[in-house]
């Protein structure tokens, strides 16, 4: 059933106590950083009524004392850490641990280097040419990484996760322009707990549908609850980034590179030369004093 907003009281009556009632709001479309939640008002079995606040994703058990923090190290360059910090909920049973990164296309996740890292806990999907440079037609894809954890308890009950990856070179400046670096962003990880519901009753949540990507990553029936950034950092519905400035080179620089490349190529080449050139003259020598 569907109203129009008259800020009128609605009565919802369940004719049976196995029936599920969600409410939701139709709103303005919002981008996938934001969260669409308004105010209603719940009043059961006569207590006084209570505010509440309906969310798209409102299986969540963040609270003051369950958060996450992320921070990407060092800020600028190309090699960096994407660190995330989380602070454990109570033991969550039939459900295991997840954190998602997404990665736009100037962020490059090696697969090589996370296999060896951390075996087969964390997959990596996306591009996988790792020389391709931005601004190159066939790079379309960034990078999208799903972590699987198996928490162990812990006295301070947090838990860490860095992920290593690259940046990928950007275009070089035109001339005249004096801009060294650029600034690429990407958003904090997802973390999530997905706990596989038994019952399958056919009928998908209205107003909270899996977001993309998990819903291709997991079963129609996998439930999630999610935990939610360090309020101080999740300031009006937006999703928290990172960003990271990208050092860029200077077209003016180019006929500099291409000399000082000749100039240490040829440098290179005479010393191998002379190395191998000394050699041959001691053996040589060696030869002599032998015979």
């Amino acid at each position: 059933m569907v109203w129009n907003y008259k800020n009128q009281d609605i009565y919802i009556i369940k004719e049976n106590e196995q029936d599920r009632v969600e409410l939701g709001v139709f709103g303005p479309q919002l981008d996938s950083g934001k969260f669409i939640g308004e105010r209603i008002i719940i009043d059961e079995n006569d207590n006084n009524p209570v505010p509440t606040m309906i969310n798209v994703s409102p299986r969540v058990l963040s609270s003051n004392l369950v958060y996450f923090n992320s921070s990407i190290i060092p800020a600028q360059g190309f090699h960096q850490l994407f660190k995330t910090s989380v602070v454990l909920p109570a033991s969550q049973p039939n459900c295991e641990f997840y954190i998602l990164h997404i990665f736009p296309n100037s962020f490059l996740v090696d697969p090589y280097q996370i296999n060896e890292l951390f075996s087969d806990n964390v997959q990596v999907f996306g591009e996988t040419d790792l020389e391709i440079p931005v601004g190159v037609t066939s790079l379309k894809w960034g990078s999208v990484v799903l972590a699987k954890e198996h928490l162990i308890e812990q006295k301070d009950n947090r838990f860490e996760f860095n992920l290593p990856f690259r940046m990928r070179y950007q275009p070089v400046n035109s001339e005249g322009s004096q801009k060294s670096h650029v600034v690429a962003s990407a958003p904090w990880p997802l973390i999530v707990y997905a706990c596989e519901n038994m019952v399958d009753d056919g009928r998908a949540p209205l107003f909270a549908p899996t977001p993309l990507p998990l819903s291709l990553l997991f079963s129609p029936t996998t439930e999630f609850k999610y935990i939610l950034p360090q309020k101080e950092f999740f300031q009006r519905n937006i999703w928290p980034s990172e960003a990271v400035k990208v050092p860029v080179g200077q077209l003016d620089h180019l006929k500099f590179v291409e000399r000082w490349s000749i100039f240490f190529a040829l440098v290179g080449c005479a010393w191998v030369t002379w190395t191998i050139k000394r050699m041959q003259i001691r053996h040589s020598n060696d030869d002599d004093k032998i015979d």
